[in-house]
């Protein structure tokens, strides 16, 4: 029973030996993460916290809005985002964005060429284009709309 604990007392610092010097090893390959910056000073090092009272002038400066001379940063351009974008004048367009245009009212008239294009006429005066799956879908889309979609003009070749 003790040459057990022996043998086992044995291999328990053997594994440790071995853990550690796999530990060792690795501190010199570049494998180990790299620490992260926390802005701390390194042993020794002096930071100075002298302000220069030149470059404090300079931050804090007052602007007077009346004087032109002063410089101003130039004003940056708000653009709204838009994630769907109305179509522009004369633009091919995909046909999902042609049936959601034809259901919420804003198509005035639809011409079918013999080709399957379709040329729409919207209501604030743009034409957009774009190509039917199968003949004759830009009517079925136009029934399926029911009564506001009435007074939409249909022009076929």
């Amino acid at each position: 029973m003790r040459h057990f604990k022996v043998v086992r007392l044995l291999f328990v610092l053997v594994f440790i030996l071995i853990l550690s010097a796999c530990q060792n090893e690795s501190l010199g390959t570049e494998s180990m993460p790299v620490p992260i910056n926390t802005n701390e000073p390194a042993p020794g090092e002096v930071i100075s916290t002298e302000v220069n009272p030149q470059e404090s002038q300079e931050l804090f400066q007052e602007t007077d809005p009346l004087d032109v001379a002063q410089a101003y940063p130039s004003p940056v351009e708000v653009v709204p985002y838009d994630p769907y974008p109305e179509p522009i004048d004369g633009e091919m367009i995909d046909w999902g964005e042609v049936e959601g245009l034809i259901l919420s009212g804003e198509v005035v008239e639809v011409f079918q060429a013999f080709t399957r294009q379709v040329t729409i006429t919207l209501a604030d005066g743009r034409i957009i284009i774009s190509e039917e799956p199968k003949r004759d879908a830009i009517f079925v889309i136009i029934n399926q709309c029911g009564p506001a979609c009435y007074n939409i003009r249909k022009l076929t070749e």
